[in-house]
């Protein structure tokens, strides 16, 4: 009989990687991921990325599994974690005026959305403002979608919300926000802002071109 190796998630706190299991701890999602990570007989390690949110911390997950399958040391898989800058519209961390800026507006769909905006959750809302492009290629359930999309960000007291996009316009109707008709008339209205230190949040598809806003 062959024998097959595999990545299994045993649990919450346990991976089993080539017959070995390795457990791991978070220490902290935010302001960023911090998790420890061992094999029984293994010097434990620390890993370490500028990224945020559960959402990032899967992915950080799957990628320290995948190293480890392929018998990556896992001090080089912290190093490469750790030495990580997203530079591509991935959870961007950007300083633009004396405001901090989230750009990750590579792609959106509904989980995506709700998952990014749930990272933020250890934030004062009154101190974020949420720019969100539409989400395309949904097909027949795209209406509902984004409406129940607003309908969720409409339960907290966010400094505002800034919505761009045909199909953001229609499920708008229905909600209060400020709909834009173009990139000029955002950046026209951010320049307007009076107050400092706000965390600009933007998520949308890539064929907004919201990364636009900043250049």
């Amino acid at each position: 009989m062959q024998n097959y190796s595999a990545i299994i998630r045993i649990d919450d706190s346990a991976l089993k990687i080539n017959n070995t299991v390795y457990r791991f701890q978070i220490i902290s999602t935010e302001p960023q991921i911090e998790f420890k990570i061992s094999a029984d007989r293994e010097e434990e390690v620390v890993i370490k990325s500028i990224l945020f949110g559960i959402y990032n911390f899967r992915n950080i997950l799957s990628a320290v599994a995948f190293g480890i399958y392929f018998k990556v040391p896992m001090p080089e898989i912290a190093k490469g974690i750790a030495s990580y800058i997203p530079d591509n519209n991935r959870t961007q961390q950007l300083k633009w005026g004396n405001h901090n800026v989230i750009l990750d507006a590579y792609n959106a769909n509904p989980t995506s959305m709700r998952a990014s905006i749930q990272a933020l959750e250890k934030k004062d809302p009154s101190k974020i403002l949420l720019i969100l492009g539409s989400m395309k290629e949904l097909g027949e359930v795209s209406d509902s979608e984004h409406r129940e999309l607003l309908q969720w960000i409409s339960k907290k007291n966010w400094y505002d919300v800034y919505l761009y996009g045909d199909e953001m316009y229609v499920a708008n109707q229905s909600f209060k926000f400020r709909h834009f008709n173009t990139l000029q008339e955002i950046q026209t209205e951010l320049k307007a802002i009076k107050v400092t230190d706000l965390l600009l949040f933007i998520k949308g598809s890539r064929s907004n071109g919201l990364e636009l806003l900043f250049q």
